[in-house]
């Protein structure tokens, strides 16, 4: 009986180092996808330093772009939805800011351009609109140039499409001469 209940507990000992280590493997796996990291080859391979796709599809060569083009753009997709930030890894497919200065995609956290290194970009930008302002007068007259092209434009699509819903007129032929 006692050697019984000794195998019984080195048994549930065993069980309980299995489940241990599998709970501390299984929270940093689910903690990974959640941060945009997922089991795609090309992303474990050829992963670039920061959060960019441009430098991902640098770096991988051409002869593995073909035999794996959905891989790839599966990997070029999952950068796409992460924050542009250096260390950064949160998703931003459903809530992010795009920056005006680099064209870049960033988490809120990251958003503002001083945060992720635009500083300089809008120094320069608030110093050109501070030395030389555009007048009242000229900015309005720039919106009612761009209401007037959208309404060209429109009418344009309009006079087009009452051509091609005229049918054609068939020419009347008079048998008697």
């Amino acid at each position: 009986m006692e050697s019984s209940n000794n195998e019984q507990s080195k048994r549930r000992r065993r069980k309980k180092k299995g489940t241990q280590e599998s709970a501390q493997t299984a929270p940093t796996e689910t903690s990974s996808q959640s941060k945009g990291t997922t089991t795609n080859p090309i992303l474990k391979t050829y992963r670039p330093a920061s959060n960019d796709s441009e430098a991902l599809v640098k770096e991988i060569p051409t002869e593995v772009v073909n035999r794996n083009l959905s891989d790839v753009l599966e990997s070029v997709h999952i950068l796409d939805t992460l924050c542009d930030h250096k260390s950064c890894k949160q998703k931003t497919s459903l809530m992010g800011q795009d920056c005006q200065y680099c064209k870049k995609r960033f988490c809120f956290k990251h958003g503002l351009p001083e945060v992720h290194g635009c500083g300089e970009a809008i120094k320069k930008d608030e110093r050109r609109k501070f030395m030389h302002p555009v007048p009242e007068k000229t900015r309005r007259e720039a919106a009612d140039l761009a209401k007037l092209r959208v309404k060209f434009k429109d009418n344009l699509k309009d006079m087009q499409r009452q051509r091609l819903a005229k049918p054609p007129t068939k020419a009347k032929f008079d048998d008697k001469k």
